[in-house]
């Protein structure tokens, strides 16, 4: 069985889109996530 690699980025702004689009396109990981942490007020 074939390991496969699994990418988190943390911050799905423009930056954490656009590494996880590189990330994707030259083939670094077969799983990439997004994580956000969003701010909530009480």
């Amino acid at each position: 069985m074939v390991k496969r690699n699994k990418i988190a980025l943390i911050g799905g702004g423009n930056i954490g889109g656009t590494l996880a689009h590189l990330v994707s396109s030259r083939g670094m990981g077969d799983v990439v996530k997004l994580l956000t942490m969003l701010k909530v007020k009480p």
